[in-house]
């Protein structure tokens, strides 16, 4: 009988590689993000998350976020399509989070507030994985790096 919840893994920190947080709740899952700014460690601003909807699809998601701006983007894939978060302008700088101290890329105009951010996450849990409305969501092809 499948989870009455969707299963999701999150990592962005080492010990997260063996024992990863696993959210039961729209609530828990967006408090990643807060968990994140109280590091403050940029080589840890961007959880790779694991989802495993209740329907038997899997998505992965990448979460960025750059707590001192206030600001976040998410890179949301599954078998049918790749998306990512589109805000209101394009910043002025290359858009990249740390993945254990690796660039993760994302367009320049997909950064959006964090309270934003974790009502996305929340909304994906609560829709099981589905594309929420809850922001705009673009296209991107990286042909830069």
């Amino acid at each position: 009988m499948p989870e009455p919840y969707p299963q999701v893994r999150i990592a962005f920190q080492t010990d997260h590689l063996r024992n990863p947080i696993r959210p039961q709740s729209a609530a828990e899952f967006a408090a990643v993000v807060d968990e994140i700014v109280a590091i403050d460690d940029f080589n840890s601003s961007y959880a790779t998350v694991y989802f495993s909807t209740t329907r038997g699809s899997e998505i992965m998601l990448g979460v960025g976020v750059f707590g001192r701006k206030h600001l976040g983007a998410i890179l949301y894939q599954s078998d049918e399509e790749e998306r990512y978060t589109k805000g209101e302008r394009a910043s002025q700088r290359e858009v990249f989070y740390a993945d254990f101290g690796n660039p993760r890329y994302f367009p320049q105009d997909s950064e959006i507030d964090l309270d934003r951010v974790k009502a996305t996450l929340a909304a994906l849990f609560e829709l099981d994985g589905r594309l929420p409305d809850t922001v705009e969501w673009q296209s991107w092809v990286d042909t830069e790096h």
